[in-house]
């Protein structure tokens, strides 16, 4: 476990050595208890413990269509509103105290206090944390009365931070946790709030830092997520007061007055109909999702940047930098790829999903797993083909597994002008033997089945050949040994193409050396999941390839396998290839699969 490697073990034999659980936990029983008669129950367990798993499906849904979801992970906005809280509660006490006893130190200690045991209560996941040590290097700038100015502090923190833990410099949540804070100091700089209006003040200055939150980013959000929740401005502006000003104190008081049950129950009781109006008010503004392709995320940096130039002048001091940074952020809008065509064997886990795609248009051969009320196509292969600009155009499933055909509902709903082709009698247009047909620049031959049948397994995989007239793609499934010797026997060197997909995953019943010879691949593609529980791509498979002299490629150690085709040659490129020219990848190797 030292050096990372997954391991997988039995248990034998138990013997109970402590069941008592916890303070942490007997605090949750207890909680759970009390708020056991409670229509969001599970909402107050989140943001009391960050235990979500008793957050239903539809209140996770309606966070996340209202972009709302981050509320219900314990993060620095509850840990500062939680220090919030101790500061304004000690503040109170204070007003009852002589004056010799009221100083400023005692609310600063009062309010770390606060966070630090909801920190505790979260059970001080890496967000907290970080957060924690941040409200720390503050409170000791302001106890030792070093004055600093926002940006001197902000610079020092992330690098005490990155200190502590350097490992966060591969966090994506912290760099968008620093950028947040970094955007709102350069927001209220250059848009600093009216002297004018004790009362309105406060909100103007809380809309302010929501407006400032979505538009400074908005080029983070898309580039991470693709996309950009339209009411998220709303659902935000309406949850984060109820929430943090609301339903967090009240859960707070609920947890401090635990041994009074009555009392609590009332705390926890407003808090929950707090939430009742907040989920009532997000239930009205769930106006949905827009995807953002990548020339949306050059737009956006652009204008972001533009905002920057401007503010600062550097339009005039560098105009030439600046044109620069316009040339390269415009780059996506201009620049043409050269490919005729292009593969994209997507990384889904144990399943496969293909993407054949010519200009904007794309045909996908099988659509990967499904698990609960989610599939690889809606959280990955959607995505990929909106992010990339694509209409899916078609769908062709290679047998009725549910590795292999688990997002087909969710992509014939979101596409539903896609045309269909299996080897299964009455789902679609036929994938048999001899059928032929034409698809842009490309033609598609079916290969196998003989014939239709009324279930598709493995050995009734639709195998499609794919050609532009010189280059091939050999498309085959989970194909077995049996059915590929009668291919072999049928077509002989006619399967001869460049790349091909590696049968059921690198299965040891597939790829036989006759196949392989047959074939004669330059590349071999395996779609299979990182340290699956079956083994899959079989050492003795990948053995036979490289024995070959043939070119292996797994999503189980590659991630993503592209290949893209020219009028003369063709070129392979795999996420973990793009990504390792970055100097600290060197420092983070793994091991070879299923080592």
């Amino acid at each position: 476990m030292s050096n990372g490697q997954p391991l997988i073990g039995r248990i034998k034999s138990a013997e109970l050595l402590d069941g008592e659980p916890g303070l942490r936990q007997r605090l949750v029983n207890r909680s759970l208890e009390i708020t056991s008669g409670l229509k969001y129950q599970g909402v107050l367990m989140a943001l009391a413990f960050g235990e979500r798993e008793r957050v239903s499906q539809e209140d996770n849904q309606r966070f996340i269509k209202t972009g709302t979801a981050h509320l219900m992970a314990i993060s620095g906005l509850h840990i500062v509103f939680a220090g919030g809280f101790g500061f304004a509660l000690s503040r109170m006490v204070q007003r009852f105290l002589p004056n010799r006893l009221v100083g400023p130190r005692f609310p600063l200690l009062a309010g770390w206090l606060a966070a630090a045991l909801y920190v505790w209560l979260a059970g001080a996941n890496p967000p907290a944390l970080r957060t924690l040590c941040a409200i720390t290097a503050y409170l000791g700038l302001r106890l030792a009365g070093i004055h600093w100015s926002s940006w001197q502090v902000w610079i020092r923190i992330v690098a005490l931070l990155l200190v502590i833990d350097p490992m966060m410099a591969l966090s994506d949540s912290f760099w968008l946790s620093c950028l947040a804070v970094a955007g709102l100091i350069f927001w209220f700089q250059w848009l600093p709030l009216p002297e004018s209006g004790r009362w309105l003040r406060p909100m103007i200055g809380w809309l302010s830092a929501q407006f400032a939150m979505m538009a400074l980013l908005l080029p983070l959000q898309f580039l991470l997520f693709h996309g950009l929740s339209l009411s998220s401005l709303l659902g935000n502006a309406v949850a984060i007061p109820i929430v943090s000003w609301v339903a967090v104190p009240f859960i707070l008081c609920g947890l401090v007055t635990m041994g009074l049950p009555d009392v609590s129950y009332a705390f926890w009781w407003v808090a929950d109909g707090a939430l009742s109006l907040m989920m009532t008010a997000l239930s009205n503004l769930e106006f949905g999702w827009i995807n953002v392709s990548i020339y949306g995320v050059a737009l956006s940096f652009a204008g972001w940047i533009a905002v920057v130039v401007w503010r600062f002048g550097l339009w005039r001091s560098c105009p030439f930098s600046c044109g620069a940074i316009l040339l390269l952020l415009s780059q996506p809008c201009w620049q043409r790829e050269d490919e005729r065509w292009r593969v994209d064997m997507l990384d889904v886990g144990h399943g496969l999903a293909v993407i054949i795609r010519q200009g904007n248009e794309a045909v996908i051969y099988d659509t990967g797993q499904s698990w609960g009320d989610t599939s690889a196509a809606e959280r990955e292969i959607i995505p990929f083909l909106r992010w990339h600009g694509l209409n899916l155009t078609g769908i062709i499933l290679s047998h009725q597994h549910s590795d292999h055909i688990g997002g087909l509902n969710v992509l014939r709903k979101a596409y539903p002008d896609a045309w269909l082709k299996s080897s299964v009698s009455g789902l679609g247009q036929p994938c048999r033997r001899a059928e032929r047909w034409q698809w842009k620049t490309l033609t598609f031959d079916a290969l196998w089945p003989e014939r239709l049948t009324e279930s598709a397994g493995n050995p009734e995989s639709c195998v499609i050949q794919i050609s532009d007239g010189r280059f091939r793609l050999l498309l085959t499934g989970d194909l077995e040994q049996r059915q590929e010797r009668r291919l072999v026997a049928h077509y002989g060197d006619e399967l001869a193409s460049t790349l091909l997909q590696v049968p059921h995953h690198g299965s040891r019943t597939s790829s036989t050396k006759a196949f392989i010879d047959a074939v004669n691949p330059q590349a071999a593609l395996a779609s299979a999941a990182r340290f699956n529980p079956w083994r899959l791509p079989a050492e003795n498979t990948i053995i036979r390839y490289r024995q070959a002299e043939i070119d292996w490629y797994s999503t189980s150690e590659e991630g993503q396998v592209s290949a893209l085709f020219y009028n003369d040659n063709y070129h392979v490129l795999t996420l973990r290839a793009q990504i390792m020219p970055r100097w600290y990848h060197a420092s983070f190797g793994s091991l070879r699969h299923n080592e």
